[in-house]
C-alpha cells in the first residue's frame, strides 16, 4: 500500500469534519433552547395569551394599582393627591383651602384671611402668627372673650377644652358666643367665634372664625379640616 500524500490526508480530514457539522445542524432543538425561544416570544413570568383583567368583575380597580382618589398603605392619601390640594401661604405654610371658602386680600399681621357664606355678610377666617409667646394662650383666649363680651375663661375651664391637631400639637379649641367686635369697630349681634392658639417654638399661630353665628355654626367641621390640614413647608 502506498503512503497517503499529507496533502490527501488533509482533505480528508477537511470533508469528514464538514460531515459532523452537518449532522449536528440536523438534529431537533432541545428544551433549554426551546424553553429560551418561548421566554423571548412571551412576557416574563406571563403566557402569551394570559388576561388577567378577563376575570374581574365590572368597575374592579385595575390590578397593580389602586382606584383613582383611593388612600394610600395605611389609610393616609398619596402624597401627590395630599400635595395638589395644598396652597402654599406664607410664613413657610401650606393649607388644604375647604370648599366654598375663598380667599380674601391680604390684611397687615395675618398669614392668610379667608371668607365662606354670602359676600354681604360672610363668617371670616384667618391664621395669624406672632414672634414667642406673645402673652400667652390664657390671655389671648381672655382678650377673644371679651371680643365677643363674654367672661374670661378660668385656668380649668380652658384645660376642660376640647382639643384640635395643628402641626401635630393638640390646641385648645375656644367657642364663644355673643356680640362681635371687629378690630374696626363694627358689631355682629348673635355672632359666634371658634379659635385656637397654638404654640410654637419661637412663635404663636393663632387661628380664629367669626361671624353671624349661624353660618359659623355650618362652617365649623371645615374650620377643624382647614386647622388639621396645616402643614410646614421648608
Amino acid at each position: 500500500m502506498s503512503k497517503l500524500d499529507p496533502r490527501g490526508r488533509l482533505g480528508a480530514a477537511l470533508i469528514v469534519g464538514m460531515g459532523l457539522v452537518l449532522a449536528a445542524c440536523s438534529e431537533p432543538r432541545g428544551a433549554e433552547s426551546t424553553a429560551t425561544a418561548n421566554a423571548a416570544e412571551a412576557p416574563s413570568g406571563k403566557l402569551p395569551t394570559e388576561d388577567p383583567q378577563a376575570s374581574l368583575p365590572p368597575g374592579h380597580p385595575p390590578i397593580g394599582g389602586a382606584a383613582p382618589g383611593a388612600p394610600s398603605a395605611g389609610g393616609a392619601p398619596a402624597a401627590a393627591d395630599l400635595a395638589a390640594g395644598m396652597t402654599q401661604g406664607a410664613n413657610g405654610l401650606a393649607w388644604q383651602e375647604p370648599p366654598g371658602w375663598r380667599q380674601a386680600p391680604e390684611r397687615a399681621m395675618r398669614v392668610a384671611t379667608f371668607e365662606a357664606g354670602p359676600a354681604e355678610e360672610p363668617a371670616e377666617c384667618y391664621v395669624s402668627e406672632m414672634a414667642g409667646a406673645a402673652g400667652g394662650v390664657e390671655a389671648n383666649v381672655a382678650r377673644w372673650c371679651q371680643q365677643m363680651g363674654a367672661d374670661p375663661l378660668s385656668a380649668a375651664a380652658l384645660e376642660a377644652l376640647e382639643r384640635v391637631r395643628v402641626l401635630g400639637l393638640d390646641a385648645p379649641l375656644v367657642e364663644v358666643p355673643g356680640s362681635y367686635r371687629g378690630m374696626n369697630g363694627e358689631q355682629v349681634p348673635d355672632a359666634l367665634l371658634i379659635g385656637t392658639v397654638v404654640p410654637l417654638e419661637g412663635r404663636t399661630l393663632f387661628i380664629k372664625l367669626t361671624g353671624p353665628r349661624a353660618l359659623v355654626e355650618s362652617e365649623r367641621d371645615a374650620f377643624l379640616s382647614f386647622c388639621k390640614s396645616l402643614r410646614e413647608e421648608s
